[in-house]
């Protein structure tokens, strides 16, 4: 073989070479973009069990606190209140975000007085949380007048979060690996 077939079929070698690392370079990103759907398909339905095993959980949230439960405040009067924060110059989007705070419940505090507990849910709680939590505790105060606990429910912990919990700016209740078994 002649230095120039050679050559040609070095190139063509080659040619194939980048072909086939391009192509797998397309179905890596491919792949990627696939698992980053999976991932927030799965954040959002672990998220959505947290919630619901929070709401399953009144009762044993609130006593770990140290309170009694009376009710969870409907969703109307949470959007009222929301209504209420606009009306009095909280910005549009802080109002909205107010108005699908996770939950609120009624409680007795040791006194017997009648306080409420803004309750943010993640199945991962992160700084966001409790910043959303401590926010609508302080509406809630802002605006009722009751004694008002911020509080956060969830499995996992990020390090932000967890000095802040251990700071004493929410309330925390740890979900249990026994409440998060599917019925």
């Amino acid at each position: 073989m002649t230095n120039t077939g050679i050559q040609r079929e070095t190139l063509k070698v080659l040619g194939d070479l980048v072909r086939i690392v391009g192509e797998d370079r397309d179905r890596t990103t491919e792949l990627e973009a696939k698992i980053d759907g999976i991932r927030t398909d799965l954040a959002l339905v672990r998220g959505g069990h947290a919630r619901n095993v929070m709401a399953q959980n009144l009762a044993r949230i609130a006593n770990q606190f140290k309170f009694k439960f009376i009710s969870e405040l409907p969703q109307p009067a949470i959007v009222a209140l929301s209504n209420v924060a606009s009306g009095h110059g909280a910005a549009k989007n802080v109002a909205e975000s107010f108005s699908r705070a996770d939950m609120v419940i009624i409680v007795e505090d040791d006194q017997g007085q009648p306080a409420y507990v803004a309750i943010e849910t993640s199945f991962t709680v992160s700084t966001k949380d409790v910043q959303r939590a401590v926010r609508n505790a302080g509406y809630l105060k802002q605006y009722t007048g009751l004694q008002t606990y911020p509080a956060v429910v969830g499995y996992h912990v990020l390090e932000d979060a967890q000095a802040e919990i251990d700071a004493g700016k929410v309330l925390f209740y740890r979900m249990s690996d026994e409440e998060l078994q599917p019925d």
